[in-house]
């Protein structure tokens, strides 16, 4: 089969921005601006490579599920789940239609299909896709295998966000047996399940475990995946909670600044996961009384979340309320309302604030 010039050569160019990520994530772009520019063109080159592999392999083919497949993890990676969330569907419809509904293919189309689901806070969805995905490793794959361990991990991910912490504990326990036993204690994986059961630990009130287990955690991750690296950036994120729920200011902002460094470099300022960072920092500066400081980063936290997850989002109501709250405590002359839409446009408000704390998926 011939191709066009101008198909082969968006097709190499997209290939080269969905392998490396370099133009959206390059941490010496210049600026915002230089940042926002980069991504969009990867953007263009990435919709127009899947327009050519739909033309070249078939919008039905195994090929091309792949292909959605990859590209819808690298939109969840960036933080546009609505659009990663659409190249899943497409990637999983193949994947029923030519593997059918048991295939482990097909499982793996239901997790990232319910990881976006719970980025996007719709729990209930999330849960009921990680569950199908569990069902099919479990009865193909087996109880002990690594990616029957992730399910397990991801279930407790969903549990985790919604306060169910001892349930949550129960999948993290399964998931970090399973990898201790086949991938190893010193594998990012496991480093993976024992932040997450810091992260329950820490929801059922037991700091110590909590602290145990992030700090397990971090070693691995420092050491395998480098300081850099977002997901060293979560188990910072995770400590500098603990740290500010157990009143230890100093320690909890050293971490929080950690977390936001490594974030804003590796994922970009406007990323949800910096937003979590700028909103858990507010929390610290409230407690030193810098309410001025924890109101400048609060609103750059709503401001992310408005963009990125939507006004309905639990993220972006819950730091609205909070934003509110410490506008009006700071006692400032104009309505809260009329003070926010000199920025952003105000949705209603939602349920009550905490830190944010961070699973791996």
């Amino acid at each position: 089969m011939k191709f066009s010039k101008p198909d082969a050569l968006c097709l190499a160019l997209a290939v080269i921005v969905a392998m490396t990520g370099a133009a959206c994530r390059d941490p010496a772009a210049k600026g915002d601006a230089a940042n926002t520019s980069a991504a969009s063109q990867a953007r263009t080159f990435s919709e127009k490579a899947v327009a050519v592999w739909e033309r070249m392999l078939g919008a039905e083919s195994l090929d091309t599920a792949i292909r959605y497949n990859n590209e819808g993890i690298r939109y969840h990676d960036q933080g546009n789940y609505p659009k990663a969330l659409e190249l899943h569907q497409k990637s999983l419809a193949i994947y029923e239609k030519i593997l059918g509904q048991e295939h482990p293919d097909t499982a793996n189309s239901y997790n990232n299909i319910g990881t976006v689901y719970k980025a996007q806070g719709d729990y209930a969805q999330a849960l009921e896709f990680h569950e199908k995905a569990l069902a099919i490793k479990e009865k193909v794959l087996g109880k002990e295998h690594p990616d029957t361990a992730n399910s397990y991990n991801n279930i407790g991910l969903v549990y985790d966000a919604q306060d169910e912490c001892a349930r949550a504990l129960e999948f993290h326990q399964k998931a970090v047996a399973i990898w201790e036993k086949t991938v190893g204690k010193e594998d990012p994986l496991t480093a993976t399940g024992y932040n997450n059961i810091g992260l329950a630990y820490d929801g059922v009130g037991d700091a110590y475990e909590a602290l145990k287990f992030y700090q397990k955690s971090l070693a691995i991750r420092e050491k395998a995946l480098g300081k850099e690296h977002p997901d060293t950036g979560a188990t910072y994120n995770n400590i500098a909670a603990l740290y500010d729920e157990e009143g230890d200011y100093a320690k909890a902002l050293e971490f929080h600044e950690k977390a936001v460094a490594v974030w804003e470099k590796a994922l970009g300022k406007e990323h949800p996961n910096t937003a979590a960072s700028y909103n858990n920092i507010a929390f610290v500066y409230e407690a030193l009384g810098k309410d001025e400081e924890a109101l400048a980063s609060r609103l750059k936290a709503y401001t992310i979340w408005l963009d990125t997850l939507g006004a309905e989002h639990p993220h972006t109501k819950n730091v609205l309320r909070s934003l509110q709250r410490s506008y009006e405590e700071s006692g400032q002359p104009q309505p809260f309302d009329e003070w926010l839409r000199g920025a952003v446009t105000t949705p209603a408000l939602g349920a009550n604030a905490s830190p944010l704390h961070t699973g791996g998926e």
